[in-house]
């Protein structure tokens, strides 16, 4: 374990096995540590709680941000993980229970209920994410990206028109900004879900949390669920059109320019092709209500 740490961690500035201590004194037991992804807090779990460790003044940054938008959160009604403990190199909160439920008509009433909790939240939040580059990594990276998109299922032009069009709508309403499964935990015992990991809390057009979750529901009944309600609470069925194909397109363009073709996951990249017709078949309908 402590090999993996040493290359996860700057040990100059971060001493692992004296915040492992912090922590464990607060929590009374030792958390054991889980792999993250590159650039963002280290992540240890106990029984009951969920420990964010830094290990470079980016990612205190975001243990704070994280530890201020949970707190609003829990007291604006949004269902979050509790903060336990807040310091400067560490967060401890409540692990949520994950029964590792992503379908089904109490996973998707409970995923809507909270999404409707987050754009309408009564007190502003802390703090947003700042506004950043679509894509990263220079020309080289962006070149890459374009070939990939060539040799993939999604038609170049339809990606830069929906994109633009998705530019231009009003971003007028508190979103998630990550509103995928993995970050929507479902108590099977409670019929609710805990939202997590709040990194990219935005202003966006209405309905972008839904409409991102949407084309990862692999049930058709789940998708209608979303769909029933965007339809019934959105003012504007020409703009959640719009975000609803931009959507669908903007996670098949992440499935085919991430990896190289060689690695694509093809029934997922297939699936979601589907759900791009879907989302355009929608577009359309909205299109022509009155």
């Amino acid at each position: 374990m402590m090999t993996c740490l040493s290359s996860a961690f700057n040990v100059d500035d971060v001493d692992i096995e004296e915040v492992i201590a912090e922590v464990a004194a607060v929590v009374g037991e030792r958390p054991q540590l889980v792999q993250t992804r590159a650039g963002q807090p280290w992540v240890g779990l106990t029984t009951d709680c969920a420990i964010h460790i830094a290990h470079d003044d980016r990612t205190r940054s975001r243990i704070r941000e994280e530890a201020e938008r949970l707190a609003w959160a829990g007291r604006t009604g949004i269902p979050v993980p509790a903060v336990v403990e807040s310091r400067p190199d560490w967060l401890v909160t409540a692990r949520a229970v994950n029964d590792g439920v992503t379908t089904g008509r109490d996973y998707v009433e409970a995923a809507i209920g909270a999404a409707r909790a987050i754009a309408g939240a009564p007190e502003p939040p802390p703090s947003l994410r700042a506004p950043v580059a679509a894509h990263g990594g220079g020309r080289k990276a962006g070149l890459v990206r374009v070939a990939r998109i060539m040799r993939s299922p999604l038609p170049p032009g339809e990606f830069r028109a929906v994109r633009a069009e998705a530019g231009g709508l009003r971003k007028d309403t508190l979103a998630h900004g990550d509103y995928v499964l993995h970050n929507i935990l479902f108590d099977r015992s409670k019929n609710t879900v805990t939202v997590i990991d709040w990194e990219f809390l935005t202003r966006a057009p209405a309905h972008q949390d839904l409409l991102m979750l949407w084309p990862r529901l692999t049930e058709a009944d789940d998708r209608a669920l979303v769909i029933e309600e965007v339809e019934r609470t959105t003012r504007d069925k020409k703009a959640a059109g719009v975000l609803h194909h931009w959507l669908a397109v903007r996670l098949l363009a992440d499935l085919v320019t991430k990896v190289p073709p060689a690695e694509w996951d093809r029934p997922r990249i297939g699936a979601t092709v589907a759900r791009v017709a879907e989302a355009k078949t929608n577009r359309a309908r909205w299109f022509k209500a009155p």
